[in-house]
This record gives C-alpha cells, structure tokens and sequence, in this order.
C-alpha cells in the first residue's frame, strides 16, 4: 500500500509509543527486530507474528485503526498459548485488554469507559469462553473481546497496579495456559477471587 509521509511517520510514531509503552508496563517482548506490513483489503485482516505485524489499513489512520495496531503490537507480548483451543483467550483477551490500558493512559478514564461499554455491547448473549470450540462461529469474538472484559472485572477487583504486577509474572512464566494464570490470581490474591475468576469463564 502507498502511503503518504505524513500517515507514514503518523504509523511509525504510534508503533513506537506503543512498544515503549507496553516494554514499561510488563518488560521487553521476547523478540528481535520489527517489520509493520501495512496492506489495504476489502475486510479488515491483521495478524501478527513474533517479529512481523501485518497491517490491514482502509482510508485512513483513525483511532480504530490505532487501537487495532495497538491490539497487534500487544501480541509481541501475547503470542505463547494455545492458539487451537479455548485457551486462545490468553493471546486475545490479554492482546485486546493492553490495547485498551494503552488508550486509558492517552486518552483518559473517559474514552476508557467508551471502549468498555462498546466491549459490554459486543459480549452480549456470547457462549462461555471456557471449551469454546475451535469452529464455534463466535470464537473469535469470544477469546478476545469476552476476555478482555473479564480482564476488566479482575482489574477492578484487585486494583491496576496489582494487575499489571500480575501481567508482568505471568508473562515472565514459563508456561502461559489457564492453568498457570489461575494458579497465579490464587497465589496472589486467594482462593476465592481465583475461583470467582474461574467461574466467570464457564459463564
């Protein structure tokens, strides 16, 4: 795709401000260099790899576009679960929760509650995120944005800085699955918000 300087450096900047960003909230991602493939499709596709983010870019960089690259660029962080099971919503739900604490701090608590109401809206009637079957047709939206808001309970429940604490183990783990989380949230924070957490996933 053909881009402008102007859009081009607009891009660059904001991959740079979210990579500092997340780096500071949970350390550096496991990764080398980073190469952004921006594409212009029909639908809106974008994936990422370990050190590759393709970029599904319509007419404009607005600040959907920006929270989808946001989205991708948490990946570098969010990438070792299971992407064939139900436990996908590790990568997702995490991916897609770091891009809505990257807007929380440049936008403010405003546009934040924006996005979770949106997120509210989305999640409406969705089937549990716990055995969601790989060829559910609301997979997807179950692993990332049912997910993500069940993240958004557990941050109020304990707090933003022992979320964020919490993310950073358990991105230092090495093992990433559910199990590992859970074990984490009990460790930390007791037996009952664990199962309360647990619960929340089978709804």
């Amino acid at each position: 795709m053909n881009l402008n300087d102007k859009l081009r450096d607009t891009i660059k900047r904001n991959v740079q401000n979210h990579y500092e960003s997340l780096s500071l909230l949970f350390g550096k991602p496991d990764s080398g260099n980073l190469t952004l493939a921006i594409n212009n499709y029909n639908r809106p596709i974008s994936y990422t790899r370990k050190e590759f983010i393709s970029f599904s870019l319509n007419n404009s960089f607005d600040k959907e576009s920006n929270q989808i690259l946001a989205h991708e660029i948490a990946h570098l962080w969010w990438n070792k679960a299971n992407i064939k099971n139900w436990e996908d919503w590790l990568n997702e739900g995490l991916a897609e929760y770091s891009s809505l604490i990257l807007f929380r701090e440049k936008y403010g608590n405003s546009v934040f509650k924006e996005n979770i109401s949106k997120l509210k809206t989305k999640i409406k009637d969705l089937p549990p995120i716990y055995n969601i079957n790989y060829n559910n047709e609301y997979r997807q939206d179950v692993v990332t944005y049912k997910s993500a808001y069940l993240l958004y309970e557990l941050e109020n429940k304990i707090g933003k800085t022992n979320f964020i604490d919490l993310l950073k183990i358990f991105y230092k783990s090495n093992e990433i699955n559910n199990a590992t989380f859970l074990s984490l949230i009990e460790n930390k924070f007791g037996i009952a918000i664990k199962e309360e957490f647990e619960s929340k996933l089978k709804e």
